[in-house]
């Protein structure tokens, strides 16, 4: 029978290996629409169509830099000032990872929406993986919780 720390550790490397999967599924998705692309219109993709793919997965490091740990004063490692700055960084890298967003639905409505049939993938595509990197950057964060957390 496990006890109680083994099962929390258990459950954290799950969720980090599902943040990876769902990583790795984000740029294989966009890996496919770079290749239906290419078959459907014997073009390549914009070179723009790599940013918001590439600013998620910067976010995805900027997010990770710190851990839920370092986000609290209960703690009792870090002062006033240093958790306001860990809170900064953590919300500046949420700002970066919207962005990334916002990036992938202006490229899809302006570059893919004109078109129909399988010529919107590709920016679905886009999108998709931008949303898989977010939620795998939150999934990976959340799995490395706080030391004294009874949830996590």
């Amino acid at each position: 029978m496990m006890n109680m720390d083994e099962d929390r550790m258990d459950r954290r490397y799950l969720i980090a290996l599902f943040a990876g999967v769902m990583f790795a599924g984000g740029w294989i998705m966009f890996a496919d629409g770079f290749v239906i692309a290419r078959q459907n219109t014997g073009t390549h993709q914009h070179s723009k169509d790599w940013a918001p793919g590439l600013v998620a997965t910067v976010a995805f490091f900027f997010m990770n830099l710190i851990t839920p740990q370092h986000l609290s004063e209960e703690s009792g490692m870090y002062d006033e000032r240093e958790v306001g700055m860990n809170k900064a960084w953590f919300f500046f890298s949420v700002l970066v990872m919207f962005a990334a967003i916002t990036m992938a639905v202006v490229f899809l409505i302006t570059d893919y929406s004109k078109e129909s049939g399988d010529l919107e993938y590709p920016g679905i595509a886009n999108l998709m993986q931008t949303l898989l990197i977010s939620v795998s950057s939150f999934a990976f964060f959340m799995s490395r919780g706080r030391k004294n957390d009874e949830t996590w």
